[in-house]
């Protein structure tokens, strides 16, 4: 039999447990955040280029901090259970974790697949040529936000360095602008060894972004297991918690005595 203390113990680690996982979780929708926001910045929203392809890429984020707040919710009744002398608190405990388990696997599962879908790099490249196309104009802000990215991301170009043939016309000698060059010109040039080794804005962007999304999709599986496992230790605790049965037993029959 589990005694109280134990039972208590054993439901307030597993709180800990999933109010870790949680914070894990929003470190990682913080992180998708982050590298979104390095594309969303270049984006034009007057232009609406991406509104067919914005739709999951910047749900995804959110579908992660959903995945959190579950799991936090989960370590709330993880902690309730836990100071509860009632053994109702287990079923309850037992049938959040339950529906939190299907919860998570499902918006996992989704994370994990649509990454590796197209509507990603999609949305990438639009937004990039929406302040790649008006440098073309001789934008001054236009020229320093995409060369802020070109620094942040170690890139250049949208596609690749190539696209940057207009740039020598418009600016003298120079065959492409500074940032594709970690902000120095010995041996800057388009054909150049510093400016060739380089890829495409939108490949680098897309593959940091699906990096972060592959990690939180992962995260909100993981939180999903160890929902998993909270029916198994509710159960557990159930049984072991009842007090057990005592037989009962004949009372004892004095046996007469040889006189």
């Amino acid at each position: 039999m589990v005694s109280g203390l134990s039972r208590r113990r054993a439901l307030a680690g597993a709180g800990g447990a999933y109010g870790a996982i949680a914070l894990v979780l929003v470190g990682l929708a913080a992180w998708q955040w982050v590298m979104l926001s390095q594309v969303t910045a270049l984006r034009n929203a007057e232009m609406h280029h991406n509104e067919e392809n914005a739709e999951w890429t910047e749900v995804a984020p959110g579908l992660t901090l959903v995945g959190a707040l579950v799991t936090i919710a989960i370590a709330v009744v993880a902690g309730f259970a836990s100071r509860s002398k009632e053994r109702r608190a287990l079923i309850i405990f037992a049938t959040c974790c339950a529906c939190a388990t299907i919860v998570l696997i499902v918006l996992g599962s989704l994370i994990v697949t649509k990454t590796e879908q197209p509507q990603i790099e999609t949305y990438v490249k639009l937004s990039l040529y929406d302040t790649f196309h008006p440098m073309r104009t001789g934008s001054p802000a236009a020229t320093e936000a995409f060369g802020a990215a070109e620094n942040a991301l170690g890139c250049c170009g949208v596609n690749d360095p190539r696209e940057y043939h207009w740039w020598g016309a418009m600016h003298g000698g120079e065959t492409v602008p500074k940032s594709c060059c970690d902000d120095s010109y010995s041996e800057c040039e388009i054909n150049g060894h510093k400016v060739t080794a380089r890829l495409g804005c939108a490949t680098v962007a897309t593959e940091y972004i699906r990096t972060a999304y592959r990690w939180a999709g992962a995260g909100v599986l993981l939180a999903g297991c160890l929902c998993a496992l909270g029916p198994a230790l509710a159960w557990t605790l159930y049984v072991t918690g009842r007090p057990a049965r005592v037989r009962d037993e004949p009372p004892d029959s004095d046996v007469p005595g040889d006189d």
